[in-house]
């Protein structure tokens, strides 16, 4: 997957830090499959989305990747088999069970 990098963390280049995405299974998919264009209707991005997401579904690293996008706020794409929208409720969330403690 080719990640949007704009919310990345500014460290230095550690290869430890991004040696997750050589094992994801969608290395070898073209990132249209994860990120959808403003054109697409509603039926091609529910069925780019259901492609997206079974990919995921078999990969070795979707914990890393769910992370990586929940912990740098990943506003779009198909990321640890989540959309942008399943993230952001995932991460409001985590903020109200945080707050509960």
């Amino acid at each position: 997957m080719n990640p949007r990098l704009s919310r990345a963390p500014e460290v230095s280049p550690v290869v430890e830090f991004w040696d997750w995405q050589l094992d994801a299974r969608c290395r070898s998919t073209g990132s249209q499959t994860f990120f959808g264009t403003e054109e697409e209707t509603r039926r091609t991005r529910m069925r780019r989305e259901r492609d997206a997401k079974l990919i995921c579904s078999g990969c070795d690293v979707l914990d890393q990747c769910r992370t990586w996008a929940l912990q740098f706020d990943e506003s779009h794409g198909i990321w640890g088999g989540m959309t942008a929208n399943e993230r952001q409720r995932e991460r409001s969330r985590q903020r109200r069970v945080q707050v509960q403690y």
